[in-house]
């Protein structure tokens, strides 16, 4: 455990995957930024995850383990499954979180 730090980029840089394995979650901004460089996430279907990592990740079934180690198994198998997600990933969140798309979308529900 490296504790908390301000720029998380170098982290996410040596990783090949991010897992997040929480109980609950909404649209977690940490898994936002590992795939907005190119990581693909392992995660619980919970709140926001499913939305986020279908076809960009591997969905796990909340609090069971074992589901937890058949994925990390299968990216560790199949690495070059990670390589074909990075760019999906990073069009993801280009595309949903970008803030000159987010405002562009605002621009267009308040001016119409």
């Amino acid at each position: 455990m490296v504790g908390a730090h301000i720029d998380p980029r170098p982290y996410l840089a040596a990783a090949d995957v991010f897992v997040m394995n929480s109980r609950s979650e909404g649209t977690p901004r940490a898994l936002l930024e590992a795939m907005a460089m190119g990581l693909p996430g392992i995660g619980p279907a919970v709140g926001g995850l499913p939305d986020m990592l279908t076809n960009r990740g591997w969905l796990t079934v909340p609090g069971e383990q074992s589901s937890l180690e058949v994925s990390l198994e299968y990216v560790l198998n199949h690495p070059h499954a990670l390589l074909e997600l990075s760019e999906p990933c990073k069009e993801y969140v280009k595309w949903n979180f970008d803030s000159v798309r987010v405002a562009e979308r605002y621009r267009e529900l308040l001016v119409g």
